[in-house]
């Protein structure tokens, strides 16, 4: 087919993605329980509606060869015109996307999943677009609701079950329902559960210092092992004493004299422990 008369086919096709000139397939998954990735993959009809694109802004310049820098330029002004006909909403509430640029691709349509292109000869070129969106919720515990409509005119959804899927963060499928929204737009809603947050455990209160051990009471237990030994001495003479004179001059009382002499001898005892010179078994 010569160029002319794929600039005159091209002439009659429309020029934005989301019409039937491209096959699209879009997935929504739950990247985690506060973001939220929209995928949106074109693929597009043979090489007559890929030419389409190439004419309405993808070769920018119209000199059969597409460049690094003619696919980012024509990523920038697809990224809103895509968005503004799509609606994403977390529990009724719309979500803002956020074009990830950096992760848009253009590729062959034979090979989608293949590296993406840097340069494109235009005449021979089947291509497979990739846009991803980002959107970012903070939805409380419990199931939560995601849904992803149109709200705009399109013609590029024919079977809603194979065209809009979702997935949860491990890219297992997600329960989804298909319907129409306001009778027009085809709507996916997904179902997804935001597990209730890790309840803490409180730290141990912290230990709290012993206080300091109340001094003992000052008594003759403290006193030096030599001074004890002195007293002890000094006591049981005292007694050994008062014994005399019980017995000599029958004075005094022999309980008394016998209490003193005890007491000195177990001051004594007690004092040479301490000092070390005997031990108790």
């Amino acid at each position: 087919m010569t160029l002319g008369v794929l600039l005159l086919l091209a002439g009659s096709l429309s020029a934005h993605p989301l019409d039937d000139n491209a096959e699209l397939i879009v997935r929504l998954r739950v990247a985690d329980e506060r973001s939220y990735e929209l995928t949106l993959e074109f693929r597009y009809k043979g090489v007559i509606a890929s030419y389409t694109e190439f004419r309405n802004g993808l070769d920018r310049n119209l000199d059969g060869r597409v460049t690094r820098n003619e696919m980012k330029a024509r990523f920038v002004e697809l990224a809103d015109e895509i968005a503004l006909g799509l609606q994403l909403s977390l529990d009724g509430n719309r979500l803002q996307l956020e074009p990830q640029l950096e992760r848009f691709a253009l590729h062959h349509a034979d090979d989608p999943n293949g590296k993406p292109w840097d340069e494109i000869e235009t005449a021979t070129a089947n291509i497979f677009y990739r846009f991803v969106y980002i959107a970012r919720g903070d939805p409380a515990p419990g199931e939560r609701v995601l849904a992803f409509s149109f709200i705009s005119p399109q013609t590029v959804v024919h079977t809603p079950r194979d065209q809009l899927l979702a997935f949860s963060a491990a890219n297992e499928p997600l329960p989804v329902v298909h319907d129409v929204e306001s009778g027009v737009f085809p709507r996916m809603t997904a179902r997804f559960k935001v597990a209730a947050p890790a309840v803490q455990p409180k730290p141990p209160a912290p230990e709290l210092p012993l206080p300091d051990p109340l001094p003992a009471p000052r008594g003759f237990g403290e006193l030096p092992g030599w001074l004890a030994l002195g007293a002890g001495g000094g006591l049981s003479l005292l007694g050994l004493l008062l014994l005399a004179r019980r017995m000599l001059r029958k004075q005094g009382s022999i309980a008394v004299s016998l209490t003193v002499v005890v007491a000195g001898l177990l001051s004594l005892l007690g004092a040479l422990v301490r000092l070390g010179l005997i031990k108790l078994v």
